[in-house]
Formats: structure tokens, sequence, C-alpha cells
């Protein structure tokens, strides 16, 4: 199993420039099929508090982006989005993991959020653990 992680640095809030990133970023790194992508928390807008303007749907742009990214370099992503809360309740800062077909495999809702930051101010905390199986590897997922 290859792991490549991709570490830059993110233009706040600007999805489509993130985006352009990380695509120009993986196209030159030319990984092998099935290498596991590790992006950064909110990787497409930087860890921001402004939730009701970044937040998206689990579908939504940067779940597309990711999953087509996925598919077309035959490899498993992992990264950070903030997904649109539930009625009543707020965002949640959450890490999707694609595999090489572009099907989204596992989620998770950071459970721990960082109190000094204003997280917790702005996000509702997850509950459940990211687990999957990965090459018949159990693997949880993480989120600082």
């Amino acid at each position: 199993m290859h792991v490549a992680c991709c570490q830059f640095d993110i233009v706040w809030e600007n999805k489509p420039a993130n985006y352009a990133k990380v695509e120009a970023m993986i196209a030159q790194a030319a990984l092998p099929t099935g290498t596991l992508l590790l992006l950064p928390e909110m990787f497409a807008t930087g860890f921001s508090m402004n939730a009701e303007a970044i937040a998206e749907g689990v579908k939504g742009p940067t779940a597309r982006f990711m999953a087509e990214l996925a598919a077309r370099h035959g490899i498993y992503v992992l990264g950070g989005v903030v997904i649109s809360a539930d009625h009543g309740q707020k965002a949640r800062n959450e890490a999707l993991l694609f595999d090489p077909s572009g099907t989204l495999l596992s989620r998770y809702a950071k459970i721990q959020l960082f109190t000094p930051g204003g997280e917790a101010a702005h996000y509702q905390p997850g509950e459940e653990h990211g687990l999957f199986l990965l090459s018949d590897c159990p693997c949880q997922i993480a989120i600082c």
C-alpha cells in the first residue's frame, strides 16, 4: 500500500483555487494505482469558523471533486470537508474517504473539537468512529 500526503498553502475559503492546487500536485506526482491520498483537514477552505458560508452537502462540490479525483487516478482519497447541518444543528467538520471508483467508502465527523480555536462554538461534534477496511486491513479515520 502506498500512502501520499498532500500538504499545501491553502487559499482561504476559495474552493476552486484549492481544488486546482490539489489537482496540479497529483498530476505531477503520478501516484501508483490504489494509493491512499491524504488531504488536510478542511483542505478546500482552510480551518475556517465560517461554517455557514463554507458548509455543503455530502454530495456537494468538494465531495464531487474528491470522488472524481479518486476515479480519474484510480486512488483512494481522504480529505476534510465541512458538511451542512441537519435542521437545528451546527455543521460538522468531517473527513470523507472515496475509493478508486469514486464511491464514498467511509465518513467521520470530528468528535473532539478544538475548543481553544472556537471550533466547538461553530461545529457539531460527531458521535461515531470512521472505521473501514482497506485491503483487508482495519483502519480508522481521525481528524486532528
